[in-house]
C-alpha cells in the first residue's frame, strides 16, 4: 500500500534520467496543462488565474513528488525562478493587488516534502549522523514556533514565516535521502541552472535596456505602496531585479548559476555564464558579488591542480568577454559605481546603518534567552540576529549547532573529481557563514538546505560504492 507522499513510490526505480522519456509524458503532461492554464489566465485578465496558479502548482507539485521526484526537484527550482514574473504578468492584465498570494506557489511546494520528513523523525531514532543537522533545525524552528504561538497568537504571518523556515529543512532532507540516485539529481540540477541563468539573466538585460511594460508597472504600484523604489532595485533604484521581485533575489539565485557553469563547460555554458555575469553586476547587489568571489576560493582551493587550471581557465574566458561588455554603455555606469563602494565599505551609508542596527538587536537578543517567538523580528540583514533574538538561547543552540555540523559533515572525505559536490559545498557553506544577509529562511534557506542536501547525498553515494565488492 503507497501513502500519500510517499517517496519510496517513484520513477527514480524505473528511470534515473530527468529528461523526457515515454514514461514520463504524464509528467510532462501535467506541466503543459499548468503553462497553458497560466497563459490563458494572463491573456484573458482572469483575476481568479492566481489561486489556479497556487492549487495548480501544488497539484501537480504532489504528483511529481510521488512519481517523478527528479523532475519535481527541477519545477520547484522553476516556481522559485519565475513566479514573480508570473505574478507581475496577471497584475498587469487583471489588475494590482498588494497581497500576492501567487507567489506562495515555490513555498507551497517545497513544502511537500514536510510529511515525508516529520514521519523520518517519528520512526527513525536513532537518527544517521548525516541526518542530524536537519533534525536539530527541525527541533529549533518548532521550539520558536510555539513561543511565538505562546507570545504572539495564531495567524497567517505565523504560519507563513514557520513554512518559509522549515519547508527548506525538509527538501534538503528530501534531496539527501535519494543518495542512490545522485548522479541523476546531479546531471538535472547542472541543466535547470543552465537553462535558469540564461533565462533570468537575459531577461535582466532586456529589462535594464527597455523595460517591459508590466515591470513598469508593477514598480509604479510598488513605490506607490511602499513609498521608495529601493524596495525593487537597490539603493539606486535601476537596479534590475529580472524575473524576480528584487535585484538581491535575482544576484542570489544567479550565484549557483554562475558557479555550477563551472561543472558544465560548453559553448552555451560559456554564454549563459556571461549573460549570468553581467545580470548579477546589474543587480547592484554588493553581497552575491562578494559570496561569488568566496565561492570560487572555496571551489579552487580544494581541488587537485589539473581541475584547478580547468576552473581558473574557464573563468578567464568568461571575464575576458563580460570586460568589454561591462565598460561599455548603458552598463558601464551604474556598474562602476557600485564597485567603487566596494573599496571604501567601511564609509559607505548602508554599511552603516546596518552596523548600528546589528548592535541594537544583537543586544536585545543577549538578554532573551527564551526568544521572542517566530516572526517577530524579521531583520532583513541578518539571519544570525534573527535565529537569536526568535529563537532565543534555547533555541538558537540547536539551529547554530546544526548548522555547524552541517558545514563540518560538508567538508569530510569526497571523491576528488566531482566538480559538482565542490560546488555545491561551495554554495552552501558562504550562505551559511555570511554575516550580511537574512539566510535562514525562504529562498536562501532553500539554496542552502538543497546544496547541502546534495553534498550530503554525494557523500553516502560514493561510501556506497566504496563498500561494493
Amino acid at each position: 500500500m503507497t501513502l500519500p507522499f510517499d517517496t519510496n513510490r517513484s520513477q527514480d526505480t524505473i528511470r534515473t534520467d530527468s529528461r523526457w522519456s515515454l514514461q514520463q509524458t504524464p509528467a510532462w503532461a501535467a506541466i503543459l496543462g499548468l503553462v497553458i492554464f497560466t497563459i490563458l489566465g494572463i491573456l484573458a485578465g482572469a483575476g481568479f488565474s492566481r489561486i489556479g496558479f497556487l492549487a495548480l502548482s501544488f497539484s501537480v507539485g504532489i504528483f511529481l513528488y510521488q512519481r517523478y521526484p527528479v523532475l519535481y526537484t527541477g519545477f520547484t527550482w522553476w516556481l522559485y525562478f519565475l513566479t514573480p514574473l508570473v505574478r507581475r504578468l496577471i497584475d498587469y492584465r487583471a489588475g494590482f493587488q498588494t497581497e500576492a498570494i501567487i507567489l506562495a506557489a515555490p513555498f507551497l511546494v517545497t513544502a511537500i516534502t514536510l510529511p515525508g520528513f516529520i514521519r523520518y523523525i517519528l520512526k527513525s531514532y536513532p537518527y544517521r549522523q548525516t541526518n542530524l543537522p536537519f533534525v536539530l533545525a527541525f527541533v529549533a524552528i518548532c521550539y520558536s514556533f510555539l513561543i511565538g504561538l505562546v507570545s504572539l497568537e495564531f495567524s497567517f504571518r505565523l504560519i507563513r514565516t514557520f513554512a518559509e523556515w522549515v519547508s527548506p529543512v525538509a527538501f534538503g532532507f528530501f534531496v539527501s535521502s535519494k543518495w542512490q540516485n545522485y548522479p541523476t539529481y546531479r546531471k538535472n540540477t547542472q541543466r535547470i541552472f543552465l537553462w535558469g541563468t540564461l533565462v533570468m539573466g537575459a531577461y535582466g538585460l532586456v529589462q535594464f535596456i527597455a523595460m517591459p511594460p508590466w515591470d513598469s508597472y508593477w514598480q509604479q504600484k510598488v513605490v506607490e505602496e511602499v513609498g521608495y523604489v529601493n524596495a525593487i532595485g537597490g539603493e539606486s533604484g535601476t537596479a534590475i531585479w529580472g524575473t524576480t521581485n528584487t535585484n538581491g533575489t535575482l544576484a542570489l539565485l544567479l550565484m549557483p548559476g554562475i558557479l555550477l557553469l563551472l561543472t558544465r563547460q560548453s559553448s552555451l555554458s560559456i554564454l549563459a555564464a556571461v549573460i549570468g555575469c553581467l545580470a548579477s553586476l546589474l543587480t547592484n547587489s554588493r553581497t552575491a558579488w562578494i559570496l561569488v568571489l568566496i565561492a570560487l576560493f572555496i571551489v579552487i582551493g580544494n581541488l587537485r591542480s589539473q581541475l584547478q587550471i580547468k576552473i581558473i581557465l574557464f573563468a578567464l574566458v568568461v571575464g575576458l568577454l563580460v570586460l568589454p561588455l561591462a565598460n561599455i554603455q548603458p552598463f558601464s555606469g551604474m556598474i562602476s559605481s557600485r564597485l567603487g563602494t566596494l573599496s571604501n565599505v567601511l564609509h559607505d551609508s548602508s554599511f552603516q546603518g546596518r552596523s548600528a542596527q546589528y548592535t541594537e538587536f544583537l543586544e536585545d537578543g543577549l538578554l532573551n534567552p527564551i526568544g521572542r517567538g517566530l516572526s517577530s523580528v524579521n531583520h532583513p540583514d541578518s539571519g544570525i540576529i534573527n535565529v537569536i533574538a526568535e529563537m532565543g538561547w534555547l533555541g538558537a543552540t540547536p539551529f547554530l549547532g546544526a548548522l555547524i555540523l552541517l558545514v563540518w559533515q560538508m567538508f569530510q572525505a569526497s571523491r576528488e573529481n566531482d566538480l559538482f559536490m565542490f560546488v555545491a559545498r561551495a554554495i552552501a557553506v558562504p550562505l551559511i557563514i555570511s554575516p550580511s544577509g537574512n539566510f535562514f529562511s525562504a529562498l536562501p534557506a532553500f539554496m542552502i538546505w538543497f546544496f547541502a542536501g546534495m553534498v550530503m547525498a554525494s557523500h553516502r553515494y560514493y561510501q556506497h560504492q566504496l563498500n561494493q565488492p
